[in-house]
């Protein structure tokens, strides 16, 4: 997610009067950013593929910050 500027593009559309939505799989999901959205949210989808950290590695489910992977590849 985009962070800070994640929040005010969805404090803004939703000021627009735009329906907002997110669909995630909510790892980079904290209290704060749910307590500062969710009042905005018309939708929240949050998707999950599994719990085995060797299965999530083996179909591309890894943390890209954590081993250092462009974002762009």
């Amino acid at each position: 997610m985009l962070g800070s500027r994640f929040i005010k593009a969805i404090l803004l559309a939703k000021s627009l009067g735009l329906n907002t939505s997110l669909i995630t799989n909510g790892h980079l999901l904290t209290n704060t950013i749910v307590s500062k959205i969710s009042p905005q949210l018309d939708m929240l989808g949050i998707s999950f593929d599994t719990a085995d950290h060797l299965l999530a590695d083996s179909i591309g489910r890894v943390d890209r910050k954590k081993i250092g992977y462009p974002l762009n590849a």
